[in-house]
């Protein structure tokens, strides 16, 4: 049997893939089975490390329309270096690059005849690189435009678990803001995990997470890096920061993650015969941390994806569809002048329908704190438990016969450190019960660590 390919988040955000499947879970589209595996990434939030009172001009030509904070070209290894940076602002060119590398190892040296996983023996899981080229429309007559391209390459030491080894297009897009930014619209080849949800800790690109990241939608249609798909989003910025957003796009195909990187190319595929239209709505308050009040953001959405899954209950086909929901509060704000540090706490939930999905419920419960030693302004501690519940029509349909697990549960803590400026490294360690479907396999102790490179 092949293994179950998970959602490989965000460009920064290490794919994390353990149970085992066949290529008729593939065909349900690929999941997540990230609860089981710490997603590593570094911490760059604007306003965390000091910064210019005026930050530069090439830090605005950073990707404008994600849900989460774009990181700063300020805080990167090279910077400015030379006035390049600022030259080609002049120009309304931004270019930021990224290299994240994540490891694995279960220091409980399990032996469990079969399993297979992330983390069973010293694995190199996750290699993400790619730079992000933008142009501002506006030095041709467009303000509030935005060209935007993404070019990435995923790698790991074993495609057999992760998702495969590719390089193409991430994005290829264009934004336009209206109205003073009340109004906002992409069109392109987009990765709608970046563009909804906001399911990395403490809201950033880079920010460190544990956790699936409430990614269990992805199986319901939304693209991610690695899969990107055509299509457009709106958004409405309303007062006290209310906003709505939706989009509409090619979904994902029904098909096995493997079939589909082969046969997508460069990753400007417009159609495929097994992926039909996916529509989402996101509405939510999001407050950012302000010397008069503390960070507050609650989102909820919802996915429909007009691609036609097995129903395991029936055999018959049908539509797909998932929703979610996701809060964060700061709870302490020591200093208003850096209003960003300080305690947070937050929930994630997210389902979809049992009769057609293999992962079908999701809950996490997090803390984390950001700038909590003097002198490190940037760096993040979390702690977080998540559950995801399977299927069990899924799971008798997918492995007749086999015995199966059906729920995994993880504790993780993490700290992030912000060792220079574009240098990030986070040790993690974890507790995963059910770190695979089948076979069993001993409460886990993951350790993991995972260097990112800002450029």
């Amino acid at each position: 049997m092949k293994t179950q390919i998970a959602a490989l988040c965000v460009a920064a955000c290490p794919a994390l893939a353990l149970a085992q499947a066949d290529d008729q879970s593939q065909s349900q589209a690929p999941i997540s089975t990230a609860q089981t595996m710490p997603q590593i990434t570094p911490l760059t939030t604007p306003g965390l490390s000091p910064v210019p009172p005026s930050p530069p001009a090439y830090d605005a030509l950073g990707v404008k329309g994600w849900d989460t904070p774009f990181p700063p070209a300020s805080d990167t290894i090279f910077a400015d270096m030379g006035g390049a940076r600022s030259a080609l602002a002049d120009y309304g060119i931004g270019i930021v690059g990224y290299s994240v590398n994540a490891v694995a190892y279960n220091f409980r040296n399990d032996k469990t005849p079969g399993a297979s996983y992330n983390g069973k023996y010293p694995t190199y899981f996750t290699g993400s690189q790619g730079i992000f080229i933008t142009y501002d429309a506006s030095k041709i007559g467009l303000p509030g435009g935005q060209i935007q391209v993404l070019l990435q390459a995923i790698t790991s030491s074993r495609p057999d678990l992760n998702p495969t080894r590719s390089q193409g297009i991430g994005t290829l897009a264009y934004f336009q803001s209206f109205n003073n930014d009340e109004f906002e619209m992409k069109v392109g080849w987009l990765q709608l995990s970046n563009e909804f949800m906001g399911a990395n800790i403490a809201g950033s690109f880079t920010s460190g997470t544990l956790g699936p990241n409430a990614s269990l939608p992805v199986s319901a249609g939304f693209s991610y890096p690695g899969l990107t798909t055509p299509g457009f989003t709106f958004r409405y910025n309303g007062p006290n920061g209310f906003y709505d957003k939706v989009a509409v796009a090619r979904s994902i195909p029904n098909q096995s993650y493997t079939e589909s990187i082969h046969n997508n190319a460069f990753g400007l595929r417009l159609s495929f015969p097994n992926s039909g239209v996916v529509t989402l709505n996101e509405i939510g308050v999001n407050q950012p941390a302000a010397p008069d009040h503390k960070s507050f953001w609650f989102r909820a959405g919802g996915v429909y994806n007009s691609t036609q899954y097995t129903n395991f209950e029936t055999g018959t086909k049908q539509s797909n569809y998932g929703l979610y929901a996701l809060v964060d509060y700061q709870f302490w704000q020591p200093d208003a002048g850096s209003p960003a540090r300080g305690l947070y706490a937050g929930a994630s939930i997210s389902y979809q329908p049992p009769n057609r999905n293999l992962y079908t419920r999701y809950y996490e419960a997090r803390m984390y704190g950001i700038g909590l030693i003097p002198g490190r302004p940037a760096d993040l501690l979390s702690f977080v438990v998540s559950y995801n519940g399977l299927s069990r029509a899924a799971l008798g349909a997918v492995f007749p016969g086999q015995p199966t697990d059906h729920y995994s549960q993880s504790t993780s803590l993490s700290y992030s450190f912000h060792v220079a400026r574009g240098v990030f490294i986070q040790p993690a360690i974890a507790l995963v019960k059910n770190i695979t479907i089948t076979p069993h396999v001993p409460l886990a102790v993951n350790g993991y660590i995972s260097v990112a490179l800002m450029f």
